[in-house]
């Protein structure tokens, strides 16, 4: 038997290759992580493969599902996994509706007006200056109706904002909480300006919270009921 022979034939890894190696093992590890495991155990999947595997349902939690036979009768329960699925239909509160108002702004006006909605009701607006180059300030945001540990007294959420102005906007709204929600508007040039906004949606009333400088307090703009 040659046993020098067979000590050469199992030479130390070198430094280099030892290397190599384990950065081979690292990125088998991270893919393995992005594609299995994330989708697998927190239904994360940046590369979608684990969608198109199915592995992401298997992050669902189980939820208990009753089983009945033909008469009505309960017949067990059993685990079945829960396949998240989006809302498709479901029941609104207020009349679907319509309205175009104008709102006339002499220079260095400030306004506030809303619509009020339910939580989960839509608002689809637009509006427009009377000219291209007349901006006017505005920020679109929403005040909860009630106070509670979410939303403290003061509390508000702010939609859109344009600080240098602008002369239209448009869009949509699905309202986050019950309250009103809608614009405050400030003409800050010297001359006037004319909005004309146009809501559609879900909502059960619409008009000024409020109005300052050149002019007086419109009527009707007690607010919502």
């Amino acid at each position: 038997m040659n046993t020098g022979n067979n000590m050469n034939e199992f030479r130390t890894p070198s430094r280099k290759s030892l290397i190599y190696s384990s950065i081979a093992a690292a990125v088998a590890a991270i893919i393995i992580l992005v594609i299995v495991v994330l989708p697998a155990e927190y239904n994360i999947d940046p590369s979608g493969i684990g969608t198109r595997l199915g592995l992401t349902e298997l992050s669902l939690p189980a939820v208990k599902q009753t089983v009945t036979n033909n008469n009505g009768a309960t017949g067990g329960e059993q685990a079945a996994r829960s396949v998240s699925e989006p809302k498709t239909s479901g029941q609104h509160q207020n009349p679907y509706r319509t309205d175009v108002v104008e709102i006339n702004m002499a220079p260095g006006d400030e306004l506030e007006y809303k619509t009020t909605l339910a939580q989960g009701e839509p608002l689809l607006y637009s509006w427009e200056t009377d000219d291209s180059t007349h901006f006017v300030y505005y920020d679109f945001h929403g005040e909860p109706a009630a106070v509670d540990s979410t939303h403290p007294k003061d509390y508000f959420m702010s939609y859109e904002a344009k600080q240098d102005g602008a002369s239209s906007s448009r869009g949509y709204l699905i309202a986050p909480f019950t309250g009103n929600h809608g614009w405050y508007m400030q003409n800050f040039n010297d001359h006037p300006v004319t909005v004309r906004l146009k809501i559609s949606g879900n909502y059960s009333w619409h008009g000024f919270l409020a109005r300052w400088n050149n002019y007086a307090q419109a009527e009707g703009m007690q607010g919502p009921e």
